[in-house]
This record gives C-alpha cells, sequence and structure tokens, in this order.
C-alpha cells in the first residue's frame, strides 16, 4: 500500500475531525494512524493531565474535559500544521514527479541510442508508460503553412473592416460586447 503525502492526510483529518464533531463513532486507530508520534504523545499527556486534575478535590466536575475535547483539540492543531506546510509539500511532491519522468524518460532514451533506435520516440513511449505526459519535440508547435494561413485570415479581416460603414462597425462592436457578457456569465 502506498504511502500516504500530507495532501491526503490532511483530506483525511478533516474527514475524522468532522466524524468526531458529528459524534460519529471514529477507531481511535484510525485517528492514531494520522497523527504524528509527537502529536499521540500530546493527546496521552493531555488525559494524563486531565486525569491528575480530576483527582484534585477543588476541579469541578462541570470543567472535567473528555478524551473526544482533547482528539478535536489535537487534531484541529494537526490539520493546522499540516495546512501551513502544504505549499512546500506540494512542491516537493511535484519535484520528486518530474525527477521519476526525468529518470524514465533518460533511462529509455539512452538505452534506445544504445540499440540505434529511434530514441526519442523510445522515450516517449516509456514516459507514457509511466504515466506521465510525452515531451514533444517541436518547439514551434505551428507549422508554416498554419503561419501563412493565420496572415491571410488578418489581411482579410483588416480589408473586411476598411470596407464597413460605420454602421457596420456599431454593429460588430455591439456583438463583440454581447459574446463577452455571455463568455463572462458562463464562467460564473
Amino acid at each position: 500500500m502506498p504511502k500516504i503525502n500530507n495532501v491526503h492526510r490532511l483530506d483525511r483529518l478533516k474527514e475524522r475531525l468532522a466524524q468526531i464533531e458529528r459524534d460519529e463513532e471514529v477507531d481511535i486507530r484510525d485517528i492514531n494512524n494520522l497523527l504524528s508520534d509527537e502529536q499521540e504523545q500530546r493527546l496521552k499527556d493531555l488525559w494524563k493531565d486531565e486525569q491528575a486534575k480530576r483527582k484534585n478535590k477543588t476541579y469541578k466536575k462541570e470543567e472535567w474535559k473528555t478524551k473526544r475535547d482533547f482528539r478535536i483539540t489535537v487534531l484541529k492543531d494537526a490539520i493546522n500544521q499540516i495546512d501551513d506546510n502544504l505549499l512546500n509539500e506540494l512542491e516537493e511532491l511535484q519535484h520528486q514527479r518530474e525527477v521519476k519522468a526525468a529518470r524514465v524518460f533518460m533511462d529509455a532514451y539512452c538505452e534506445a541510442k544504445e540499440n540505434n533506435q529511434n530514441a526519442m520516440s523510445k522515450a516517449n513511449i516509456a514516459i507514457q508508460r509511466a504515466g506521465f505526459r510525452p515531451i514533444d519535440r517541436r518547439v514551434n508547435s505551428m507549422s508554416r503553412r498554419d503561419r501563412e494561413v493565420r496572415q491571410v485570415e488578418e489581411e482579410l479581416r483588416k480589408r473586411i473592416l476598411d470596407g464597413m460603414t460605420k454602421e457596420e462597425r456599431e454593429q460588430l462592436e455591439l456583438l463583440k460586447e454581447t459574446e463577452e457578457a455571455e463568455k463572462k456569465s458562463k464562467k460564473r
């Protein structure tokens, strides 16, 4: 079973906290598996302190706290702690993913070069099998023909705009504004 990272732990801690707050039955092992050793020890220490306070005659019964209260406190602290470091955790996971992709790519590329095969093709196949997106060799994704077609289209648009009357231009502007408003309303 894969080791869970802090992103997954955060979601699971929030689930367990919500379950406890709804007074649902939560297995203590589920909570302890998500807590670090220090957090587990803090939970035990808080409970021991509470038991010691209960032995004191001046400590009123209304002030007593339950294990549930301490679990909620420790879970909230654990969530806050993970939340504070979440960006660093995500950056680390991204770095690990990139390193793994580079390693898979380079291994396949070098092996194909040694065997006098199409190295880029073999490397892209290997990287895709490993669950990553293949690398595109083309620096400029538009071909020469596509650039020429776009240039001709732009020239045609300019000619058409130059040949329009004032009323036609106003109608075109109204149409563009309407389309933009529709796009904005769809985004909401």
